[in-house]
């Protein structure tokens, strides 16, 4: 994810003094999601935190008194935080003599919450984005630093869409931190956000949910959906190997035939009935370590 690459992008601008990392457990694929991304493969939290010298710790609800304990011990100028799981509360938030700020993938105030990426595939929202924003104990309400979208074409695989918000991420994370360093902190420029937000919340979900409406979402948009949410939920079933992943990668206007959903196979290779065509699959094999 964009969290390793936040933390490249700075280490040459100011002092790394903690490493703290959050994890949800309850999906399987969030270990490897920073190899959904094309090009460069990341290196782990862990690994970047070995090779520099950098405390890693583990933080998680159950610890937060401890945490925040460790945290009064390094009396940090910033926290930044990438994919934070849950709200710290406000006596972790007033540590830092600038503030604690936060990347969210989405142009807030539209998609507040846990799982932005999974919501903007599932309502075919084409222009995305990345916020810095300032971190209150309201989820994604504080006010906002940097932000910037960017659209993509419908049907992108998430790994594309994750590289785009990555770089924006790494280039708001050098400029904030560069201006921090050379004094200019009273300078940020916080925007504040509207109360209310346009869009649903961006909820957790469940690897057992089911979204498609085969009989009312059109072709393209079950496409897109695919194309973006397999990390998250498995709607489409492939029976070759549970270490095997299905990937959307195309359309036809073929004629199809139910029930809507299965996977078949034709000529031209796998892929999914609907009611108005064929969406095409491949077959990709994740990357574990």
């Amino acid at each position: 994810m964009f969290s390793t690459a936040v933390l490249e992008s700075i280490l040459a601008h100011c002092h790394v003094t903690q490493i703290l990392v959050s994890g949800n457990r309850r999906f399987r694929h969030f270990s490897f999601l920073r190899n959904l991304i094309p090009g460069r493969r990341r290196q782990s939290l862990a690994r970047i935190a070995k090779h520099r010298n950098i405390p890693i710790d583990r933080i998680s609800r159950s610890r937060l008194t401890s945490v925040e304990t460790l945290i009064r011990t390094h009396s940090p100028d910033i926290i930044l935080i990438t994919s934070l799981d849950f709200l710290l509360p406000p006596s972790t938030i007033e540590i830092p003599r600038i503030g604690c700020f936060n990347f969210h993938p989405s142009i807030l105030p539209d998609y507040r919450g846990p799982f932005p990426w999974f919501w903007q595939y599932h309502d075919l929202r084409l222009t995305m984005g990345m916020t810095l924003h300032g971190l209150t104990d309201k989820e994604d309400e504080g006010p906002v630093v940097d932000q910037r979208a960017f659209n993509i074409p419908v049907g992108q695989d998430i790994g594309r869409t994750m590289l785009q918000a990555t770089n924006i991420a790494e280039d708001m994370a050098i400029r904030f931190v560069s201006k921090i360093g050379i004094g200019d902190a009273a300078q940020i420029g916080y925007q504040k956000q509207p109360e209310g937000s346009g869009t649903r919340r961006a909820r957790r979900v469940s690897a057992s949910e089911t979204f498609i409406d085969w009989n009312t979402w059109g072709l393209e948009r079950v496409w897109h959906y695919l194309a973006g949410t397999y990390p998250w939920v498995s709607e489409i079933h492939y029976p070759l190997s549970q270490f095997n992943w299905l990937r959307a990668s195309g359309i036809s206007t073929e004629k199809s035939r139910p029930p809507w959903g299965k996977v078949l196979w034709d000529n031209h290779g796998i892929y999914v009935s609907h009611p108005k065509g064929r969406i095409r699959m491949r077959l990709a094999r994740p990357h574990f370590r």
